[in-house]
């Protein structure tokens, strides 16, 4: 971020947690299209991965926050081919939503590998 600024972290960061969802889905043994966008592995890891099942004693909870992030994780989607570098724009995001989205990717990331220790 401090290189190439918050709009093109979002690109990165989109990028890359979308890779790791996608090969935390193939370690689990968790089939996936090809062309399984963000969102659709986010879902899939929150129902089928055995570690995001049972959240314990805060399941219900817990489970609102991750619905919540697969709302944030969408608009993400949205965010990273409008508005950053990964696609031609005039209209891209400013530094402060920007740094919103990037800081939602690594909360997300960042929860989900403390989950599987990965």
């Amino acid at each position: 971020m401090r290189i190439s600024g918050p709009v093109s972290a979002v690109d990165r960061l989109h990028t890359a947690l979308h890779g790791y969802f996608r090969s935390l889905c193939i370690e689990s043994g968790i089939t996936v299209a090809d062309d399984a966008s963000l969102t659709a592995l986010f879902k899939v890891l929150r129902t089928a991965h055995p570690i995001l099942k049972d959240l314990g004693s805060y399941d219900n909870d817990l489970v609102r926050v991750l619905h919540g992030f697969a709302n944030a994780i969408d608009a993400i989607n949205s965010l990273r081919n409008n508005g950053s570098i990964a696609h031609p724009s005039d209209d891209l995001l400013g530094e402060p939503e920007a740094h919103l989205a990037a800081n939602a990717t690594r909360t997300i990331f960042n929860y989900i590998r403390a989950k599987v220790r990965h």
